[in-house]
């Protein structure tokens, strides 16, 4: 099977999931981890003080490394919890990845990707002088995560037998 990149993967995964966890385990694996880069996709979240929010996060991320390898992708927190993209960075780093791509979990269009996501991370450039760090754009800027919300939404408010699949 041909390998998917981290985003078609996230992506992926979300389409083919559904809220029973074992049926999220259950997935194939889309990838061969042995087959993954050495540039670690890092998906960004904001971050919170209920415990209980980062649980869907960290399961895409365990999914994630079981497929593609622990160096393929990661899951940072801007605020409250960690890791925080430092940590994130500092670890691999130890194990020899120097090429990150940052992909912000954020639903809206805020300072915090248009300003402090893209300091943070040139004060990180800066700091580590081998480190290659790309900001990608926000998922929510991505037409596919914009479809797939479509998509569950209007399996909630049209009667089923209405809902076209794509």
């Amino acid at each position: 099977m041909a390998e998917l990149d981290p985003v078609t993967f996230f992506i992926a995964t979300e389409l083919f999931a559904s809220s029973d966890q074992d049926s999220f385990e259950q997935l194939p694996v889309l990838a061969d981890r042995n087959s993954a880069t050495r540039s670690t996709l890092i998906m960004l979240a904001h971050g919170s003080k209920d415990p209980c929010w980062r649980v869907p996060l960290d399961r895409i991320g365990d999914r994630a490394q079981r497929n593609f390898g622990r160096d393929s992708v990661r899951v940072a927190y801007l605020r409250f919890i960690s890791p925080s993209l430092p940590e994130v960075i500092e670890d691999l780093l130890s194990r020899r990845v120097h090429q990150f791509r940052v992909l912000p979990l954020f639903l809206s269009h805020e300072e915090r990707v248009t300003d402090e996501v893209p300091e943070l991370l040139q004060s990180l450039c800066h700091k580590y002088a081998a480190v290659e760090i790309e900001l990608l754009p926000a998922i929510n800027e991505d037409p596919r995560f914009q479809r797939l919300i479509w998509q569950i939404m209007s399996e909630h408010v049209m009667p089923k037998w209405l809902v076209r699949s794509s």
